[in-house]
């Protein structure tokens, strides 16, 4: 197995890097720019409101809404979507924390930087090259004869840890990780230094107790 002496820093992307949650933004680009009907907007936010009024916790809202995405998606040509994506966030430029801008050139000269993301391989593609990042790990949409299916062929809501032990196997030294909220909690666990991106919940509780970084 290779092993990188470079360590490996690990970025969250919603709340962490950029302002809003992605699978809302992406998806009102590609309602306004024709792509995607306007009643896909409508369905996420009635399982968002579910989540508001606790009747589905927040893995379940998110994996709801990536699956509404996916289905809405059917049909449509994944290299087109994935420029599209890449358009989309390279004219946002005032929604990404100028702390990361800030950062990565230096933690660039160190470490390896991998996005990691519940959200589509379409959103971890654009930021990746974005930022020129080393790598990522996401939620995969499938892709049929270069088309989109509508299915959800891997999910990362929730399961961040399992990919994230195995991308470490390959790193050493001191690896880092960045994030936000509970879902954060088993990336940061398993790295040497964690940091904690104006954490809430139980995250900011953990963070306090275990004495983690926190901005």
């Amino acid at each position: 197995m290779r092993m990188d002496k470079r360590p490996v820093a690990l970025f969250d992307f919603d709340k962490t890097i950029y302002k809003d949650f992605s699978i809302f933004t992406s998806t009102k680009y590609l309602i306004d720019n024709g792509f995607l009907d306007s009643r896909v907007e409508v369905e996420m936010m009635e399982e968002y409101g579910k989540y508001k009024l606790g009747v589905r916790d927040y893995k379940q809202t998110a994996e709801e809404m990536i699956k509404i995405q996916a289905k809405a998606m059917e049909g449509l040509d994944f290299s087109v979507m994935r420029d599209k994506m890449i358009d989309f966030f390279a004219e946002n430029e005032d929604r990404y924390f100028s702390y990361f801008e800030k950062i990565l050139p230096k933690l660039k000269e160190t470490h390896d930087v991998y996005l990691v993301t519940a959200s589509s391989q379409l959103v971890a593609e654009a930021i990746e090259k974005r930022f020129n990042l080393d790598g990522h790990l996401s939620t995969i949409y499938g892709v049929v004869d270069g088309r989109m299916n509508g299915e959800v062929e891997k999910t990362l809501v929730g399961e961040k840890g399992k990919e994230i032990e195995v991308l470490l196997t390959k790193y050493q030294g001191k690896t880092m990780a960045f994030g936000d909220s509970d879902s954060d909690i088993e990336m940061l666990e398993v790295v040497k230094i964690p940091v904690c991106i104006e954490p809430t919940g139980r995250l900011k509780e953990m963070a306090d107790e275990k004495g983690w970084l926190t901005v």
